[in-house]
Formats: structure tokens, sequence, C-alpha cells
């Protein structure tokens, strides 16, 4: 136990025997679950076309200076937290490269810990991305030790209404 009271971290990745069909769990537990941070994804590999959904939740907690909704909290503790889920597909180009397609959906909230009387602000988002991986490096125990790596890739969120998020 620390600060929080009770704690853990755990990560579990369950596949067949091939490793066609796999399910990842991830989790940072503190106190309940609004405040931890957790992930759950299934990824199918057995084809050419590689493909997963994942869904995940977040939170963070912020000591602001100040905050417009309760200007008589000196220095308020926020909780801001992301929700989401996501479906991706990986197409290699060849053995080093591939070209990766997501979406993910996102809802991003921020409640102050200190007031029960501020509402609670949401903000949403969707996030298309498409990426260009290449990778032939040689690695070593900890690193490569040959070979090139990068990663190019565009990602956008349309503003679709006021409480949306765009870039």
């Amino acid at each position: 136990t620390g600060y929080y009271g009770l704690q853990g971290a755990t990560q579990m990745l369950f596949s067949d025997e091939l490793g066609n069909q796999q399910i990842f769990f991830a989790t940072n537990l503190i106190l309940d679950l609004k405040n931890s941070d957790y992930l759950l994804a299934y990824y199918n590999l057995a084809s050419r076309i590689n493909w997963g959904l994942q869904g995940y939740h977040s939170a963070a907690f912020l000591q602001e200076t100040s905050d417009p909704d309760a200007p008589l909290e000196a220095y308020p503790v926020a909780r801001f937290t992301s929700t989401g889920i996501a479906a991706m597909t990986s197409y290699p180009l060849s053995r080093f490269s591939r070209l990766d397609v997501s979406m993910t959906g996102a809802l991003f909230q921020k409640d102050l810990i200190v007031s029960e009387n501020v509402p609670t602000k949401n903000a949403y988002a969707i996030f298309p991305q498409i990426n260009y991986v290449h990778d032939d490096a040689l690695m070593s125990y900890f690193y490569p030790i040959d070979g090139t790596r990068f990663n190019v890739g565009v990602s956008a969120a349309p503003s679709i209404a006021t409480d949306w998020l765009g870039f």
C-alpha cells in the first residue's frame, strides 16, 4: 500500500499454440476502477492482414495552480480520464516493412476531486491514423547493432461538434 491505499500492476497475454489469436490484459489498480488504468485487447494474427480490437481506460491526477470552475479552491486536484476503443490493421509489404491503419474513438473527462459542485467536463475525439513502418534491424541483447528502423505516420482528429477535439 502507498499514499492511495491498495495498488497493483498486472499484465497478462493469452495465446493459442501458434500465437495466431492473442488476448492481452493490463491494469494498474489504484483504489477502484474509476481511478485505475486498464486495457483489454484482442489480436488476430492468423492471416496476412493482421487485425485487432482494444478498449482502454486511463486516469491521471494533477494538482492545478488554479481552476476557473472552482476559483475559491487553492491548488485543486483534478482527475483526467481517457476512455476509448480502437481498431487496427497491419498489412506487410515485405519482410521488413508494413502499412498500419488504425481508428480510435475516445472520451476525455476532467473531474475536480476537491469539489463536488463542479460538473465533469467532457470532450470527444476520433483519431484515424496511417503509418509506414520499416525495420530491418539486427538486434543484440538490449539494442540494435545494425540496420535501420523508422515509422512515418499521419494522424488527424476531425472537429465534428463544439465538444469534439480536432487537429
